[in-house]
């Protein structure tokens, strides 16, 4: 339900704000004192056009802000679909609960969650939206929106034109549950998408299998069996690199420290030179200690040299290995591992292609058999349809001859494929048409409100601009009670002229224009202000006689009033 909204700088309103109850409200005033404009701000929250001619002459900027309680469950809804393959429009949203209150307040009740939504005009930019604070497409706006609140009146948002809305209005009065033809018609289409991904063209599935083989020979002929050969051959191709220089410069080592070396010559001369004198006898000795050592150390030498081997072939075999690794991961995948799944995925779609034949001949008797299904059941859909159609036709025409259009004609129409459409004529004389080509609103308002009576499925808000349009006397009455009717079940907003409309209403606000004096610079401004006892009784009688202070008019808005307060309205099923 449209729990508040606020509007700022639109057209002549400056500021306003209006909390709504949940049941019958009705706003009421002289005729352009700025009604229109609250359905219109609105229409923005709906994601209607938001045009810069709308912003008012106090800023630079317009701006409609509404607070929505819905229920906790609350998401874009799926769509429906015709069965005749049409995307339907119509979104569906979790039931909100109606938090009724004794004293008719506002509260959210347990199952319900707070949806903010903004729409800002700019005089020179363009118009922005938020959800919940959060800036939003015009788009998702529309989606998060649209399902809420059904707005009737003249140029405005109509869901019931709606082709996908008449056909969902027709299956929900029918109880007709379309749900196993709409997963008839998915796991067609999911069929289909697999017929195609195997490939009609004979020529393309070849090359397909040619260049998969190529790929698997490829990568077979490599022999992959460990995803970390690349390390262990680098570190091997490393070692092997290095053996040959190592063998050279260990036996040149040894050369250089063995007895013909010249380190070991070097040692021989000075310990002969030391040894001539006792004083020098220790630094001979220890010159001689390491001639000892050289000499060893040399001998290590020569062994290790003899132990190393150059393998030249080895190290080619491994440089033309990683070359070829290093060109598979360049066509197949940054690792080895994923060279290797590579290889696996391309092995079944080899498998899966080179068995197409058996593949295409199940998956075509899959399609053949939820065709057939899908068709049954659209012929068992169209035939609830036809059945229901009847019904709801002549309950709906005799609604609206309580509506104040006793002589009109509808019609509901099921089509060959399934289709619906809602055909309406307020002539007798004259043949029903498509209910989209109806001009005046008030017909469709009523239209609407009959409908929504007799099929108790609706947004959870719904307005009413135009709905009592050429009504007057009697029929005012019964509109104004066919009104309390619906506001049992869904919160009820009416912008309206009748007083016989006006007295049923749970909470009642007058609109009202403040027009500056010739002298003035100010523009005119609306208000909005909530009338209850007296004040109530005064907008009544003005709406009857145009004198809110006549005491005859007093008299019989307080009767109107009191006799519309004790009318229990209830709800035909």
């Amino acid at each position: 339900m449209l729990a508040e909204i606020a509007v700022r700088n639109l057209g002549i309103i400056r500021e306003l704000s209006v909390q709504l109850d949940n049941q019958m409200t009705v706003l009421t005033g002289e005729t352009g004192a700025g009604k229109t404009l609250i359905t219109q701000a609105v229409a923005l929250l709906l994601g209607g056009k938001a045009e810069a001619v709308l912003v008012g002459p106090w800023s630079e900027e317009a701006e409609v802000e509404g607070r929505f309680f819905v229920g906790s469950g609350f998401d874009v809804g799926m769509s429906g679909t015709d069965i005749n393959g049409g995307d339907a429009g119509a979104d569906v949203v979790s039931e909100a609960g109606r938090g009724d209150t004794a004293d008719g307040s506002d509260e959210m009740a347990p199952n319900e969650t707070e949806l903010i939504v903004r729409r800002v005009i700019s005089a020179k930019g363009r118009p922005r939206a938020y959800i919940n604070n959060q800036l939003a497409a015009a788009k998702a706006l529309t989606e998060t929106t649209s399902h809420l609140i059904d707005l009737h009146g003249q140029h405005l948002h109509q869901s019931l034109l709606r082709p996908a809305a008449q056909r969902d209005a027709l299956d929900s009065y029918g109880n007709i549950d379309t749900a196993p033809w709409r997963q008839a018609r998915r796991k067609l289409a999911q069929l289909s998408e697999r017929l195609a991904q195997l490939g009609g063209d004979e020529q393309a599935r070849q090359r397909s299998i040619d260049m998969l083989r190529h790929q698997i020979a490829e990568i077979a002929q490599a022999q992959l069996n460990d995803p970390d050969e690349e390390t262990y051959l680098e570190a091997e191709e490393k070692l092997l690199a290095e053996a040959a220089e190592s063998i050279e410069a260990t036996k040149q080592a040894a050369y250089i420290l063995g007895g013909d070396g010249e380190a070991s010559t070097a040692l021989i001369e000075a310990n002969s030179l030391l040894q001539r004198f006792e004083s020098l006898t220790k630094p001979a000795n220890r010159l001689q200690q390491l001639h000892s050592e050289l000499a060893d150390l040399a001998e290590e030498l020569r062994h290790h040299a003899d132990t190393l081997e150059a393998d030249p072939q080895r190290l080619e075999q491994i440089v033309a290995r990683r070359n070829l690794l290093v060109e598979l991961r360049r066509k197949y995948g940054h690792t080895l591992e994923e060279v290797m799944a590579f290889a696996r995925t391309a092995q079944n779609e080899l498998a899966e292609l080179e068995s197409v034949e058996q593949t295409r001949t199940q998956v075509l008797a899959e399609i053949a058999s939820t065709t057939a299904t899908q068709q049954q059941l659209a012929d068992e859909i169209k035939q609830a349809r036809q059945v229901a159609a009847k019904k709801l036709g002549a309950e709906i025409q005799s609604r609206l001859a309580e509506l104040a259009l006793p002589r009109c004609r509808f019609e509901v129409v099921v089509g060959e494929k399934g289709e619906v459409e809602f055909l309406f004529s307020a002539n007798p004389e004259v043949a029903p048409v498509s209910l989209r080509k109806v001009a005046a609103g008030g017909e469709l308002s009523r239209v609407t409100l009959a409908l929504q009576l007799v099929c108790h499925s609706a947004p959870a808000t719904v307005i009413f601009d135009e709905v009592d349009a050429g009504v007057g006397g009697t029929a005012a009455l019964s509109v104004g009670e066919a009104l309390a009717q619906m506001s049992s079940t869904r919160q009820v907003i009416v912008i309206t002229h009748l007083p016989q409309v006006a007295a049923f209403a749970n909470q009642h606000f007058r609109v009202l224009k403040t027009t500056p004096g010739e002298a003035s610079d100010l523009p005119s401004d609306v208000s909005v202000c909530k009338v209850q006892g007296g004040a109530r009784q005064e907008e009544i009688a003005r709406m009857l006689s145009g004198f809110p202070d006549s005491q005859t008019a007093l008299e019989h808005a307080r009767e109107l009033l009191e006799q519309c307060a004790h009318t229990t309205p209830t709800i035909r099923q």
